[in-house]
């Protein structure tokens, strides 16, 4: 009886408040499978450059490193584009989406988006297997700026996701910024290099990923500098192997 009364206010509370389209504002049907986007806006959501195009772009970043076949991250992977240099509708859309899951505390938001790109990466990438998945970290003062960190929600989105058959561990506290840092998104590929170095380093549970195989999750992936140094964190606790998957490639 009570679950029945909880259907009956929600159905009628979704008449009185209906959900919009974060994006367009265009009310959301009732029983429509997000709770912040609609059909037509996700449709316009430009793919991703493949791995192999994300993967050159970061090897020109450690020219020495990817020569000596040194660099910490196996593979990167990306969902969606939000590019600059495209001037589709839906890519400045996905700009704004991620805007509003740094910015406007929309933890669920992030949940949710991570569950897609879990569902995505296990459709077209099944035959890569993880041990275990680990956010990108915040510092814990920009954290309580925003009041979460966005990749560990996503994270916790992606775990959802890749736990059907198999068993994936989240480990939020394997790596960690000790510093706090310039935000990266208006520096160029010298400063982003910089800004970082030195900065991720292991966590106080570094030791629960030694000998695994990881999957490293953030939000954005410009030139793949972020992702550079917490793979070498993480290889430098042990990881066994580290891939990286990120809602969406700048």
């Amino acid at each position: 009886m009570r679950d029945a009364a909880t259907a009956s206010y929600e159905s009628i509370f979704s008449v009185l408040a209906p959900r919009h389209c974060v994006l367009c504002q265009q009310v959301l049907p009732e029983k429509h499978w997000s709770s912040f986007v609609c059909q037509a806006c996700f449709d316009a959501f430009p793919p991703a450059p493949p791995s192999e195009s994300i993967m050159a772009v970061y090897r020109k970043q450690f020219p020495a490193e990817s020569l000596r076949n040194e660099l910490p991250l196996g593979r990167i992977f990306a969902r969606f584009s939000m590019a600059e240099s495209l001037e589709e509708q839906g890519a400045t859309a996905m700009r704004h989406l991620v805007h509003l899951l740094k910015y406007h505390r929309l933890p669920s938001l992030g949940v949710e988006l991570g569950a897609i790109l879990g569902a995505w990466q296990m459709a077209h990438e099944a035959h890569h297997s993880y041990d275990a998945l680990v956010p990108v970290p915040l510092h814990s003062a920009r954290a309580r700026e925003r009041g979460y960190n966005q990749a560990e929600m996503l994270c916790n989105g992606v775990a959802s996701a890749m736990a059907h058959g198999s068993v994936i561990c989240r480990e939020t506290n394997v790596i960690r910024r000790r510093n706090y840092t310039l935000s990266q998104t208006f520096l160029n590929a010298k400063e982003r290099a910089t800004n970082l170095h030195n900065v991720i380093v292991r966590g106080k549970e570094a030791e629960r990923i030694r000998g695994k195989r990881v999957l490293l999750v953030d939000d954005v992936c410009t030139t793949g500098t972020t992702l550079h140094y917490c793979a070498l964190a993480l290889k430098e606790a042990g990881a066994a192997h580290v891939d990286a998957l990120a809602l969406a490639k700048a």
